[in-house]
């Protein structure tokens, strides 16, 4: 007998980077961090009401632990900035970002990420206060 029910199909869990980013619309995997920043520029210009506009992509370096995936949050803000933040992602344990200037000491470390808390667009929002974000 094959038991097809597991726990992380009830809990929303992703099963791959794939499967957490993709639902998000903006998952970009060959886009290159230039291309990022020309999209989410144009789309800041010709969106006013929109206060943070982000693409998800593979990085062009980096290199992510056993059992990790790495991928890259651009986003640019009406001040008509773009960052790049490098994000780990682990099945069973969320997300954790590079430290860097603009990341909070808390994302440093892994935080849940699944459907049943939001997804990506969730995260973002409660971590990084964003409030009409819009992926591209």
């Amino acid at each position: 007998v094959i038991n097809r029910s597991s726990s992380s199909s009830n809990s929303g869990e992703a099963k791959c980077l794939n499967d957490l980013l993709q639902p998000t619309g903006a998952w970009h995997p060959r886009v290159t961090r230039q291309e990022a920043e020309k999209r989410i520029l144009i789309t800041l210009r010709n969106n006013q009401e929109v206060d943070h506009v982000y693409v998800l992509r593979r990085p062009s370096s980096g290199r992510a632990g056993p059992g990790e995936e790495l991928f890259v949050l651009s986003e640019g803000t009406g001040a008509m900035m773009v960052t790049h933040y490098k994000v780990v992602w682990k099945r069973g344990r969320g997300l954790r970002f590079y430290p860097g200037e603009n990341v909070p000491k808390k994302l440093e470390a892994f935080n849940p990420c699944s459907a049943a808390t939001g997804g990506v667009v969730g995260f973002l929002k409660k971590h990084f206060g964003w409030y009409n974000p819009v992926g591209i």
